[in-house]
């Protein structure tokens, strides 16, 4: 998240852009969980953001399962994939769940109430109620593949052309985010004895579902990278709107 930040500090530097828009583009939080903070902030451009995070999430997303397959000679266990059922409650109420976190954390202010509310009172229900079974694959792809398009038709050329000075740096950007996460992935495998590739899966700065898919494809530790993806998301989503709310006023001041 440093790297991150620092990133965007030099990026709004040298392209000239919104200094908001460049932090917001480039926090490794996740294409949907970014737009969604965008929405709450009238002076963040989300089409810089959109293109930001789109072509960060593409080069993650093409660049880290070619790394570690040929570099940590990781190996793919199979084309489908499908999440281990370990017993618990039916997935179905995770559909009230969703409403009920949904309605609180809006009722609380919490930044992207509708995103944040149903995933802490699932993981809440999940930890005190000894689980839930898993979503069917169909209705994961299905909701993966309405978020792609969805994001998909916001990227169009004329987006492309408004921003085309800014694809260097966000390309390099990239880059150079990878490249920290495959640092701090040796400090996390030395430390904590994870495997190189688990530990890079969970530092990489991509989505929590891309990353947790290719885990479960090379028979990785799922459950290490999802919860590192998932701090992650949850600590940009709750402290960095009120953080940038707060610094840019007392910077204005």
């Amino acid at each position: 998240m440093a790297a991150s930040i620092a990133l965007a500090f030099v990026t709004a530097k040298l392209a000239r852009e919104n200094l908001k828009s460049c932090i917001m583009g480039m926090l490794p939080g996740g294409m949907t969980l970014t737009m969604l903070l965008c929405e709450e902030d009238k002076e963040v451009n989300p089409n810089v953001v959109m293109v930001m995070q789109v072509l960060r999430l593409l080069g993650v997303v093409i660049t880290v399962p070619f790394l570690v397959i040929w570099l940590l000679n990781a190996h793919v266990t199979g084309s489908s994939v499908a999440l281990p059922n370990h017993g618990g409650v039916h997935w179905l109420v995770v559909v009230p769940l969703s409403i009920l976190g949904s309605f609180i954390a809006t009722k609380i202010h919490m930044p992207t109430p509708k995103l944040l509310g149903p995933i802490l009172a699932t993981a809440a229900f999940s930890v005190f109620d000894g689980g839930v079974q898993p979503v069917p694959f169909w209705l994961m792809a299905a909701a993966q593949a309405s978020i792609g398009l969805f994001m998909g038709m916001q990227l169009d050329a004329d987006r492309i052309v408004k921003t085309e000075k800014m694809v260097p740096y966000i390309l390099i950007g990239t880059a150079i985010l990878i490249v920290v996460s495959i640092g701090m992935a040796n400090v996390l495998s030395a430390r904590y004895g994870f495997s190189l590739v688990t530990a890079f899966l969970a530092m990489a700065p991509g989505g929590i579902a891309e990353m947790s898919l290719a885990g479960m494809s090379m028979g990785e530790n799922v459950s290490i990278i999802l919860t590192y993806q998932l701090v992650r998301v949850l600590v940009i989503n709750i402290f960095i709107p009120p953080l940038l709310a707060w610094w840019f006023k007392a910077k204005q001041a």
